[in-house]
C-alpha cells in the first residue's frame, strides 16, 4: 500500500509541478484519485522528475530531466544531490532519463 501510495504521490506532484507550477490550495492535505484517496506530503522539492528506483534499503534514487541525479531517505524526508553524473543534453526529448539498480546492487555495495 505504501508504494502504491508513494508512487500516486509523486505522480500528483509531478502533475502540479507540470501544470504551471500549479500547486494545491492551503490547508489541502489530500487528494482523490481514482485508486483512492492520497495523503499529499511533500518529501523533496523536485524540478522535473522523470525516474525512480528503490535502493534495497528504502532510499530512492530519483533522476530529474535536466540531469541531477537526487537521493531521496522517504524516512527522514531528506534529499541530496549525487555529485558525479555526466553532463546530460537536456534538450526537446532528451535527458536524464531511465534509472534502474543492477540486480546484484547489495552484493556490489
Amino acid at each position: 500500500m505504501f508504494f502504491k501510495s508513494f508512487c500516486s504521490l509523486i505522480f500528483v506532484s509531478t502533475l502540479l509541478n507540470h501544470s504551471a507550477h500549479a500547486q494545491l490550495p492551503s490547508g489541502v492535505d489530500r487528494v482523490a484519485t481514482s485508486a483512492g484517496e492520497v495523503k499529499v506530503e511533500e518529501l523533496a522539492s523536485l524540478k522535473f522528475p522523470w525516474s525512480m528506483a528503490y535502493l534495497p534499503d528504502g532510499q530512492l534514487l530519483i533522476t530529474e530531466k535536466h540531469g541531477a541525479l537526487k537521493l531521496l531517505d522517504v524516512d527522514k524526508k531528506t534529499s541530496f544531490d549525487i555529485s558525479g553524473v555526466p553532463d546530460v543534453e537536456h534538450k526537446n526529448q532528451g535527458g536524464l532519463l531511465g534509472l534502474a539498480i543492477h540486480p546484484d546492487f547489495k552484493k556490489i555495495i
